[in-house]
């Protein structure tokens, strides 16, 4: 190499993902492959679907499209490394919200309607099932 050329990119990227207070160190990725590639990885990684996936950092301001490819993000001076490092924001599927009808794990609430002899609803707390 000669004084005053930069150094020729590296074949394969390392991104180091920060999720949930820990760094994932992802397999090496080509150049050629993409933002999407890269949210398949992290799937298998996390359980997090890819369409509920967002990495930030990886361009300033905005999220990358999934059609992004990695040179892209590396040689526009966009994502700084390697290893390039990017926090990464999503929730696995066994971790989401449920409504409660759909659980199995909590017990039934009912409610009881009692009236007076004068027929005159009265309120009950709630009870057990």
């Amino acid at each position: 190499m000669m004084i005053g050329e930069t150094p020729a990119p590296p074949a394969s990227l390392q991104f180091v993902a920060k999720w949930q207070g820990r760094e994932l160190d992802l397999s090496p990725l080509g150049r050629s492959d993409r933002v999407s590639d890269l949210k398949r990885l992290l799937q298998d990684e996390t359980s997090v679907p890819a369409t509920r996936q967002k990495l930030m950092g990886l361009v300033k301001g905005k999220l990358p499209s999934d059609d992004t490819t990695l040179g892209s993000l590396v040689t526009g001076g966009m994502c700084k490394g390697p290893p390039y490092k990017f926090t990464f924001i999503g929730t696995p599927d066994d971790q989401l919200l449920k409504e409660p009808e759909d659980r199995d794990d909590l017990i039934e609430v009912r409610r009881l309607t009692c009236y007076s002899p004068g027929k005159q609803r009265v309120p009950n707390p709630p009870m057990l099932a």
